[in-house]
């Protein structure tokens, strides 16, 4: 039996925050504290838990935006094109967030990612910076259990896609279209808000997946690349001959990692 497990009602729990954002903006967003999270992740593991071991084949957590399949270790994110040419400093971020420099832009939150990436088995891991603050390029081999592929899906004009992300970028030090490379689990972090206390910091940022890292992001490239502000060659770029049109409905598809040999 195919079972629908529903937490939206969890949103109904939070309360409204303020905070200083670039530009001076104040978006308004839920409350994500470090303890609603907790029951989040724990609600969600209690309804795997208590289905049968044929009901958990076919079993789905749902989040708003969000679809997690725990035994095909699969989650989809409900997203849109956000950016159709120019310069990426962001995969995804959440609605009224940093949607000016972000490919695809979502209604999803980012703590409801982070229950879902551990439903799936990934376990956080640390990142190694360097002085400039970015990446140290790490091998896929050593990112096992803690780190994502992620691919695109989507329809335009009839013709359905799939794609890798890397796919509709290019890199802009070689021109080059990048192949694909792990995503890794950071699970964002808990920053302590004055006024406000403990909050999920990509709540609070509006951010899910950075390309150039970012602490708040729950998923970081793995790849080492300056960013994009530094210069023409420097970070990536959107394959404008590849990419759908602005608006464009796409389905974030993200799964464990594997390597070559298919480890």
């Amino acid at each position: 039996m195919n079972r629908d497990k529903s937490l939206n009602k969890t949103d109904s729990n939070f309360q409204t925050l303020h905070g200083p954002y670039r530009n001076n903006e104040r978006p308004q967003m839920p409350e994500s504290s470090f303890y609603s999270l907790l029951i989040t992740y724990y609600a969600a593991l209690f309804l795997l838990l208590s289905t049968s071991a044929a009901e958990q084949s076919s079993a789905k957590v749902t989040f708003p935006g969000i679809r997690v399949f725990p035994s095909e270790k699969r989650v989809e994110v409900d997203a849109k094109l956000s950016l159709n040419e120019g310069i990426i400093e962001f995969l995804l971020v959440q609605t009224e967030g940093k949607d000016y420099e972000s490919f695809l832009v979502t209604e999803a939150k980012a703590s409801h990612l982070n229950v879902a990436l551990g439903l799936i088995g990934l376990k956080k891991k640390e990142v190694e910076l360097t002085k400039e603050g970015m990446v140290k390029s790490v091998p896929g081999h050593a990112l096992i259990d803690g780190a994502a592929t992620i691919q695109l899906r989507w329809e335009w004009r009839g013709k359905k896609s799939t794609s890798a992300v890397e796919d509709l970028w290019i890199r802009r030090s070689t021109k080059k279209t990048p192949p694909p490379a792990p995503w890794i689990y950071v699970g964002s972090r808990i920053r302590d808000i004055e006024g406000v206390g403990k909050v999920f910091g990509g709540d609070y940022e509006k951010v899910l997946a950075g390309v150039w890292y970012d602490p708040s992001a729950v998923l970081n490239y793995s790849v080492s690349a300056r960013n994009p502000y530094w210069g023409d060659d420097a970070g990536f770029m959107v394959n404008k001959d590849e990419a759908p049109p602005l608006g464009t409905l796409i389905t974030v598809i993200i799964t464990p990692w594997k390597n070559e040999d298919g480890k």
